[in-house]
């Protein structure tokens, strides 16, 4: 692709070399150096694949695609797979402009509290999914490989490390549905909070005509009231999951050393150190970022769903 633009973009020429090192901005990085600063003119013109608006009528229209295939149930998962493919980091950019393309029944369908609720909240959640994503995959292989290089040096003490480890994996999905249900119900109540606080605000003259004052601030305070609630118990149980995969290390090592004590066996340096580089990174990459990696997907899976609705 050759941009006809008066300052075309390099990295639509460069080799691959260039491109995974980042080579084909040396020209701007010199250019700032001399100039001291840069100028918007010196910027590369963006390529015409990056664009927003070809990438909105690509979404918008594999999205109707989409319902004339499944008119019953409708993905927004597919259209997103056949529209960014591996760029799907940029569909939180796509999203925005979309909803402005909304048709007549779903504007009327929907208030324009639940319109920004729906902005603020959902489509953070799919900007999101991108980040730890890849850690569903590398996060078992590089703890098989943790595994195995522990049992070559402290053998059996690896079966403690190991049980743990799963016993949080397994409670990991559990949290993350768990959450999922919460923030579903926070929603909900934000949701109608937001209804209620544009209403008001749309009907303010008829409001203080009649002096409703008091009650409309009674029903808001009730709605906030349940919002805070629903919202602490979330908090809640996030603290509960933080404190389990922050304790990972201190648990491991007590019994690890429980164990050893117990049994007589020596605990040099040379273990403690290989022990604690290991553990940290397995709950580095499997502890914490596979948790990451789960809740986005099951947050992605909500968003995707309240999304899905306005369309």
């Amino acid at each position: 692709m050759v941009s006809s633009s008066s300052n075309p973009n390099p990295l639509l020429q460069v080799n691959l070399f260039s491109r995974f090192f980042h080579s084909w901005l040396s020209s701007l990085i010199n250019k700032s150096h001399k100039q001291g600063t840069l100028h918007l003119d010196d910027l590369y013109d963006l390529p015409d694949h990056l664009e927003s608006t070809i990438s909105i009528d690509k979404l918008e229209a594999n999205w109707f695609d989409e319902i004339k295939r499944c008119p019953q149930n409708p993905s927004l998962v597919r259209a997103t797979l056949r529209t960014a493919g591996w760029r799907y980091m940029l569909l939180s950019l796509l999203l925005i402009p979309l909803v402005l393309r909304l048709s007549t029944d779903a504007m009327n369908k929907f208030s324009s509290g639940e319109i920004t609720n729906l902005l603020a909240n959902d489509a953070n959640k799919v900007e999101l999914l991108h980040y730890y994503l890849n850690y569903l995959w590398i996060a078992p292989l590089q703890t098989l490989a943790v595994i195995f290089i522990l049992w070559s040096y402290v053998k059996y003490i690896t079966f403690i490390i190991i049980g743990y480890t799963l016993f949080l994996l397994f409670i990991q999905p559990l949290f993350s549905r768990l959450f999922l249900y919460l923030r579903a119900e926070v929603l909900k109540v934000t949701d109608e909070r937001v209804k209620i606080m544009s209403e008001i605000i749309r009907s303010m003259r008829i409001i203080k005509m009649y002096c409703w004052e008091s009650a409309f601030e009674r029903k808001v305070c009730r709605i906030r009231t349940r919002e805070m609630i629903k919202t602490t118990v979330f908090m809640m149980c996030h603290c509960i999951e933080t404190i389990l995969s922050q304790s990972y290390l201190s648990v491991i090592f007590l019994m690890i050393y429980g164990t050893m004590w117990s049994l007589n066996i020596k605990f040099d340096t040379r273990s403690f150190t290989l022990l604690y580089v290991l553990v940290n990174y397995t709950r580095q990459s499997c502890i914490t970022y596979f948790n990451f990696a789960i809740r986005d997907v099951l947050n992605y899976m909500a968003a995707q769903k309240r999304i899905r609705v306005c369309f």
